[in-house]
């Protein structure tokens, strides 16, 4: 049931944007170089997760995968296992058409 107390929104462009503090610091400066150095805009796609979300999506995955948990585990960490709880892990993605 650990959650971090700290959590903020990351002024960052995307989704599911909670973080600590430290990691909010980091995105913003990762995608401010990516910006600058490619000319490329990161998204945010999925920051904090609490157990139960992260239980729900191992648990759609392991339908998907016809209960195979390895196989499942090959892409979604299982609850309780997922760095997204502790507010340390973004996943990101990258907007597909940039207009320059």
């Amino acid at each position: 049931a650990y959650e971090p107390a700290d959590l903020e929104m990351s002024d960052v462009p995307g989704q599911v944007r909670r973080l600590r503090p430290a990691a909010a610091e980091a995105l913003r400066e990762m995608f401010a170089a990516c910006k600058e150095e490619t000319g490329k805009t990161l998204l945010s796609v999925s920051g904090f997760r609490s157990y139960a979300k992260q239980d729900g999506l191992f648990q759609h995955k392991l339908r998907s995968v016809k209960k195979n948990k390895a196989k499942a585990m090959e892409y979604v960490a299982p609850p309780g296992a997922s760095e997204h709880q502790t507010g340390l892990a973004m996943d990101i993605g990258q907007k597909h058409k940039e207009t320059l």
